[in-house]
């Protein structure tokens, strides 16, 4: 995470840096992404972003913190319009968001995210994203009488079980796709509903008189 150094920025350097850093890992996967191309665009030596992150990773770290930030502000502001309802949030929000995320302004950002991370780039950032953001925002929000869950541990490992689901269904169509740039965008959505379902209601069949 970015040192106190950079905190006492001017917001126009932090934003000029930060605005760099996401068009550059846009641009490439995150192996191939140039500190060099990124600080040129900052108009920042290179001393001076070391004394701000202590590498690649962590700028791509903190940059993702925002991109999630945003999402989880929308996904907050989604809850509270359906009173709750923490499934139907769900896919309002896939609904409104899919599109962004597979052929919209950020599709570069988010098939680079899919793509490129190792796995312990991934464990990393999602150690990240866990101790800057935990859920009990939340679950604060969501109605419970709807949910066979009540206290907040198992809340949130509902919360991580749904969006590691839904992440790796996105990140199976980004690999499906990662040769032809081409996104079927309505099977995907049909999948993340089906996982949604699954989870929801079950997968086991029921019987008649069970």
């Amino acid at each position: 995470m970015p040192t106190s150094t950079f905190f006492n920025l001017t917001e126009a350097k932090k934003q000029r840096l930060l605005t760099a850093a996401h068009a550059e890992f846009s641009r490439v996967p995150l192996h191939e992404a140039s500190i060099n191309r990124i600080i040129q665009q900052a108009k920042i030596s290179r001393g001076s972003f070391y004394q701000y992150f202590s590498d690649k990773m962590d700028l791509f770290g903190y940059d993702f913190i925002q991109v999630h930030k945003r999402q989880q502000d929308d996904f907050y502001q989604t809850l509270i319009a359906v009173k709750g309802d923490f499934f139907l949030a769900i896919r309002t929000f896939i609904d409104k968001n899919l599109i962004d995320f597979t052929s919209g302004s950020e599709n570069a950002y988010f098939r680079n995210v899919f793509l490129s991370l190792s796995f312990t780039e991934s464990q990393r950032l999602r150690k990240v994203i866990r101790n800057k953001h935990p859920h009990r925002q939340i679950n604060e929000l969501i109605d419970r009488t709807k949910i066979k869950v009540t206290d907040d541990e198992s809340l949130q490992q509902l919360v991580h079980l749904i969006t590691s689901a839904c992440f790796q269904t996105i990140g199976r169509y980004c690999q499906k796709n990662a040769q032809t740039e081409q996104f079927d965008l309505k099977t995907l959505r049909q999948d993340l509903l089906r996982v949604l379902d699954w989870l929801e209601n079950g997968v086991v069949r029921k019987t008649e008189g069970a």
